[in-house]
């Protein structure tokens, strides 16, 4: 009798690891609300944005996608993708509103801030602000204003860090070895928070 409640358990275990996993890759807590992933995919202008951008008609993807995107405000992979079509198609600057918007939502995860400040990188770099054949001492003045801004309380140990990165820049002349560098940055502090506690840095 006993082994067949061991088994009763085990299966019973299974069954809810089974039905939690389906819930937590269709359902995403935002805000304090429950979103359904699938809201957006199963959207026609979805499918029609996906299908117009694999024929090359970019312009027809944005306009459907904008529209699956209005379906959901709180969509952030979608409004990701728009930024970097916006980008492809030379609109630089809408590209970069799109972004810089998503980096001030709240409760972004770890891979999310850096996703979204990746794009922009590649938004500015596309804009010209980020030269790297020259060294433009553009990007060395706009990237310490930008991480002054998106770092608040942080904003002088920011500035410091970004003209180091600037001071990166220039003399490696490589926009990878900054993202390189921003990326290993955060996962020493996030390492030295777990060890630490001092949640005042996550």
């Amino acid at each position: 009798m006993q082994d067949y409640l061991v088994l009763l358990g085990i299966l019973l275990a299974l069954l809810l690891g089974l039905a939690g996993g389906k819930a937590w890759e269709r359902y995403k807590l935002q805000e304090g609300r429950w979103i359904d992933r699938r809201k957006i995919r199963q959207s026609p202008h979805f499918v029609l944005g996906l299908n117009h951008l694999v024929s090359g008609q970019v312009d027809l993807a944005i306009e459907e996608l904008e529209k699956a995107a209005n379906l959901d405000p709180g969509a952030l992979e979608l409004r990701l993708v728009l930024g970097n079509l916006y980008r492809e198609k030379g609109q630089v600057g809408r590209a970069i509103n799109e972004h810089q918007s998503l980096l001030q939502r709240p409760r972004l995860s770890k891979l999310e801030h850096a996703n979204i400040q990746l794009c922009l990188g590649l938004d500015y770099r596309r804009g010209g602000f980020v030269d790297a054949q020259a060294g433009d001492g553009v990007a060395v003045a706009i990237v310490p204003a930008g991480f002054a801004f998106v770092h608040g309380n942080w904003w002088l140990t920011s500035v410091v860090w970004a003209l180091m990165i600037g001071g990166l820049l220039v003399y490696t002349k490589s926009l990878g070895a900054c993202i390189i560098a921003h990326a290993v940055t955060n996962l020493l502090l996030a390492l030295y928070v777990l060890r630490t506690h001092d949640w005042a840095f996550w």
